[in-house]
């Protein structure tokens, strides 16, 4: 048998880790990919090594062909160096060949590293880089570096610990939330805790909305998530005022669309047009309206913790956007009609007018 040893801070896991390792396991032909989260990274200051781990087995599990090793996690050591963890392996697989899965980014320093003539000989080195990469690199002939060019993948452990992307497994998103890993400390803080478990409930519908049409579940998810961060801010007129001033005859209790935008743009750095607009929109609506849009200013109005049976909206929205938006207007309308609520204003109208005009 052989096996690719995957060593990473995993901090969280996420879909580029999972996709590069099967990429590998079938360019290599290898039999198992371990997995072998590390414990005290130099330059590096993860969370703690229980939620990595468990966030791992989340992301892996059912995927026959991966393992996890708690080799690293269960050392006494203060420093963990590559060699250490590669003699581990190579006796526990003697007779096994061994490969070990760098990114192309660490070739350039491969020359610094521990013992790395030791470790060259002792498993097979495999980078994994872009198509152009330079293979006339000396460090690549040195040390003998198998390279296998792949799919770039967009997304970093950072971008999903600042919210930036969530490109990672449900339940690992679900397990960061629940216990208030990264970003959600952040997102809590602008918002009551029952405002908060609204949100919650409004992101993991949209996110099922998504899914069930075809679309990237993760971009509803951020939208629904923050939503309503600016829900509950008393500086509400005053971002108006500097930023959307030409919506600052609108009723107030709108105002929290747009600077709900304003925060997830500036502090949360989000640039991700579909998830602006969304948030930007959640409350009135509007003509033209993206997927996203439709799809978050349906959850926010149906998601599960509302004191109303919306069962059958939600299975609506499940089954199709197009025409689940639409009976979540209607369902709207007749809301504002008995809650004696002026829906009046420009952008309601507008979206009540665009989406139900056949009806009218």
């Amino acid at each position: 048998m052989s096996y690719i040893l995957f060593g990473g801070t995993f901090d969280p896991i996420h879909f580029g880790h999972i996709n590069i390792a099967k990429f590998a396991l079938e360019k290599l032909s290898a039999d198992k990919v371990i997995f072998i989260p590390s414990k005290n990274p130099r330059w590096k200051d993860p969370i703690s090594s229980a939620d990595r781990l468990n966030m791992i087995n989340i992301a892996l599990s059912g995927e026959k062909d991966f393992i996890i090793s708690h080799f690293e996690l269960d050392s006494t050591e203060p420093v963990n160096y590559s060699i250490d963890t590669i003699e581990h392996f190579v006796k526990l697989y003697p007779n096994e060949k061994l490969y070990f899965l760098i990114g192309f980014d660490q070739v350039d320093n491969l020359d610094r590293w521990h013992e790395i003539d030791k470790i060259s000989k002792l498993v097979q080195i495999v980078a994994i880089s872009r198509p152009s990469y330079p293979y006339n690199h000396e460090l690549l002939k040195r040390y003998n570096v198998q390279v296998i060019q792949g799919k770039e993948y967009d997304v970093s452990s950072t971008d999903i610990r600042t919210l930036k992307s969530l490109y990672t497994p449900r339940g690992v998103i679900d397990y960061i939330v629940d216990h208030k890993l990264y970003f959600t400390k952040s997102v809590e803080a602008y918002m009551s805790s029952s405002r908060f478990l609204h949100s919650v409930s409004t992101a993991k519908l949209a996110y099922d909305i998504a899914s069930s049409n075809g679309l990237d579940p993760t971009i509803a998810y951020i939208a629904g998530l923050i939503h309503d961060i600016a829900k509950e801010r008393s500086d509400l007129k005053e971002i108006m005022e500097k930023h959307y001033p030409q919506y600052i005859n609108m009723p107030s209790f709108i105002y929290h669309q747009f600077a709900g935008e304003y925060i997830a743009r500036t502090f949360f750095k989000i640039d991700d047009e579909r998830i602006l607009e969304a948030i930007r929109v959640h409350t009135t609506g509007d003509r033209a309206m993206g997927k996203y849009a439709k799809i978050l200013y349906a959850a926010d109005k149906i998601e599960p913790t509302r004191n109303f049976d919306s069962k059958s909206l939600i299975e609506a929205m499940k089954s199709n956007l197009t025409s689940g938006f639409r009976e979540v207007l209607k369902a709207q309308i007749e809301y504002y009609k008995s809650k004696n609520i002026d829906y009046s204003n420009n952008m309601q109208m507008r979206c009540f007018t665009y989406y139900l005009k056949e009806e009218r």
